[in-house]
Formats: structure tokens, C-alpha cells, sequence
């Protein structure tokens, strides 16, 4: 704890800070970011600015300070943007945190005759846009998504693999029929000579549906690059679980699961719109995958491809939402969208799980040149999200 907290106190407060403000007796929350710059005596001095969910009015302040070990109190000092009216002027006594690999401000602002309130602050990383992508290596470990079927099913499966360094791991798989959704213990090897991935599953250690009884499965998978991915695709075989091989065997099928490559610049991206997020709506964001498009016009479908039980989501691009807690049927729902930026997030919000937990949609994405189709999975904690990246062509 020592330790923790002194690193703490070393941390520079200096650059952006985003986040969010909530006053008490009002409904929802303001957008709010500060810029400050950092004296070597902790005296902190720069601008704020507060906006209204929708963006459409931003008023910005002047802005001073002081940190003393992890404690930061800031006072804005006036508004230096003229729309009418006058806002408050916010006095926040903040504590400084870290959580997953971030640093935050949280605490509370108090301001004249203003309702007080609360303060959610991260800090944005600055990211050195170089005109030439830096990849950061591969690795098999990690967590790997995408899809499953079996020759029996109409439907397929959402489908996850999250390897462990020391060859084991989990598989978690989740069905829009019976059985809700599982996570299987595992355990896997690489042959680098083949570039062949074997995995056997060997029990279940968390399931929806206690009376359900899952396919424990061997996989086969080929390891191979596509464009700025990884992918796994191959042929899967099982039995039911209590069931000898032979005797309880399950109808095969095939996978396909994917990684995306990652840069830096995209990993700072991704760390700066999740915990955007997960400020905004307390839920931790899960990336599906990395897509890339050759123009900014796409065309974007959402369904139901399992059974159709309920799920009603919230879909968010750049977090704006351009599907307002939809319930999500077996014929395609249309909508046409134009990015605005290199990077951006698509985050399926959960609303609903219906019958069948968890909410799983899936969504199609035409560019003009090609449809790319993923299926995506949310639920009550963690909301799925796919980057799409906007190759931009001389």
C-alpha cells in the first residue's frame, strides 16, 4: 500500500483529463474535460470545460489548483465563454486512483448556491502519431473471439477462448437456443511447425442452466494471418459431458475466432473510449474485434441470428446511439451511417437479456466493397465493442 501510494504521488497531473459531472437534482450527467499544466510544486493551472449530454452548449472556465500527495483540489476560477447563462463555478476536492493500468480523479464539487456533486475524471494518454503504424507483437495468449456451429443446429454459437501462458485457460460459449451460457476449463498446445493450435476442454465451471448438459470439445486450429488479424478457424468434436467419447458423442462443426493486431495507437484509442464508457454507464468494454472499411458511407444491418427471445440493446457509435434500446428481431433492421473519425467504436449496449442470457446481435457492416458480418455479445457487466478502422486510400 506504501508503495502504491507513492507511486501515486509521483504521477504528473498534467495533459487532458475526460470524463463526466453530476449535480444533484439533475437527471443524468454533464460531459467535462480539463487541461492543466503542472508547476514543480504541484500548482496546477489551465481550463475546463463542462457540456450538455447532446454537446450542443460548451462552456469553458479558467481553471487552478493544487495536488498534495494523492489529494487534487481544483477551483475554477471564471467563465471565460460568453453564451448566456452564467454556470457554476466548481470548487472539486478529488482523490487520485488507479484502476485497470489508468489513472483517475474521482471525488466530489461544491460551487455557491449550486447543488453539489460528484466528479469522474481519467486521464487520456498522449499518443505519437507517427506516419508509420507501429504493430506491437503478436501473442497466442489472450483472448480470442467469434463463432461456433454444429452440423445438428440451425443456428451457431458466440463463441471465446481466453489463453493462459501456461497452457491452460477458459472457453465460454453462449447459445441462442437451450442452455443459456457456459464457461469450460481448458487446456492447449502450439505446434510451431504445423502453426496448429490443439485445445481440449475438460469440464464446465460456471453455466446458466444448471440442468443443461454441454458438449465438452476438442479443437483443431489453424493459426494464420488475415489482413491486420489473427485468425483460428478449423473443425471442433466432442461428447456430452458425464458421457464417454463414443458413447454421448456431440455433432461436430467448425470454429472461427479471431484477434485483431494491435497498435498503439489504436490500444490508446481503445483505453480512452473504454473508460469513457465505463464513466458513463458503470460497465466494462469488452473488444470483439478490429474491422477495416474503405470509406466513411457504410451501411449497417443488426438482427437476431439464433432465436429470437427479447434482447433489446442500446447500439452506440462514437457514443452517440444510433439504435435506441431496439429489440432485436430476425429480420434486419437497416441504417445508414457516415464516420467521422480514423478510429471508431461500435459498443452494443444490453438493455434487456430477454429470455436467454446473454444478449447476443448480430451485425452486418458494407462499406461498398465488401460485407463484413460478426456477432457480438453483451450482458449486464461487460458490453461487446468493435473497432472500425477507416482505411483512408490516395
Amino acid at each position: 500500500m506504501l508503495l502504491g501510494c507513492s507511486f501515486l504521488q509521483g504521477q504528473s497531473l498534467q495533459g487532458n483529463w475526460q470524463g463526466q459531472i453530476t449535480m444533484q437534482g439533475y437527471d443524468g450527467y454533464f460531459h467535462y474535460a480539463i487541461q492543466m499544466e503542472q508547476s514543480e510544486n504541484g500548482t496546477l493551472n489551465g481550463t475546463s470545460v463542462s457540456m450538455l449530454r447532446d454537446s450542443s452548449v460548451q462552456v469553458r472556465f479558467q481553471l487552478t489548483g493544487k495536488q498534495e500527495g494523492t489529494q487534487v483540489f481544483l477551483q475554477e476560477l471564471q467563465q471565460i465563454s460568453t453564451p448566456p447563462p452564467q454556470w457554476c463555478l466548481k470548487y472539486s476536492k478529488l482523490e487520485l486512483v488507479e484502476r485497470n493500468d489508468s489513472l483517475l480523479l474521482l471525488g466530489d464539487w461544491s460551487g455557491g448556491e449550486c447543488n453539489p456533486g460528484k466528479v469522474y475524471l481519467y486521464q487520456v494518454p498522449e499518443v505519437s502519431r507517427v506516419s508509420k503504424t507501429k504493430w506491437l507483437p503478436f501473442s497466442k495468449i489472450g483472448r480470442w473471439t467469434g463463432h461456433l456451429d454444429q452440423s445438428d443446429r440451425t443456428y451457431g454459437f458466440f463463441y471465446e477462448l481466453e489463453l493462459q501462458e501456461d497452457g491452460t485457460g477458459t472457453s465460454s460459449i453462449v447459445s441462442e437456443g437451450s442452455g443459456g451460457e457456459a464457461t469450460h476449463a481448458l487446456q492447449w498446445q502450439f505446434d510451431s511447425i504445423t502453426q496448429m493450435i490443439s485445445i481440449q476442454e475438460r469440464e464446465v465451471i460456471k453455466r446458466t442452466d444448471s440442468k443443461w448438459k454441454w458438449c465438452i470439445k476438442q479443437l483443431n486450429l489453424q493459426v494464420k494471418k488475415v489482413g491486420n488479424a489473427y485468425q483460428l478457424t478449423g473443425n471442433w468434436e466432442g461428447h456430452i459431458e458425464g458421457n464417454l467419447s463414443k458413447a454421448g458423442a456431440c455433432a461436430p462443426g467448425k470454429v472461427f475466432l479471431e484477434k485483431p493486431q494491435l497498435s498503439q495507437v489504436i490500444v490508446e484509442e481503445i483505453r480512452t473510449n473504454s473508460q469513457s464508457y465505463l464513466l458513463e454507464q458503470q460497465r466494462k468494454i469488452k473488444i470483439d474485434r478490429v474491422l477495416e472499411v474503405k470509406r466513411p458511407q457504410l451501411r449497417l444491418a443488426v438482427w437476431d441470428n439464433g432465436v429470437v427471445d427479447g434482447d433489446i440493446m442500446t447500439l452506440y457509435l462514437n457514443g452517440k446511439k444510433i439504435f435506441d434500446h431496439y429489440k432485436v428481431r430476425d429480420r434486419k433492421a437497416y441504417i445508414n451511417i457516415e464516420l467521422q473519425e480514423d478510429h471508431n467504436f461500435l459498443v452494443l449496449h444490453a438493455d434487456d437479456l430477454g429470455e436467454i442470457t446473454p444478449n447476443t446481435v448480430a451485425i452486418s457492416i458494407y462499406d461498398g466493397h465488401k460485407e463484413q458480418i460478426i456477432v457480438m455479445s453483451s450482458n449486464l457487466e461487460e458490453s461487446g465493442a468493435v473497432l472500425i478502422k477507416q482505411i483512408k486510400l490516395n
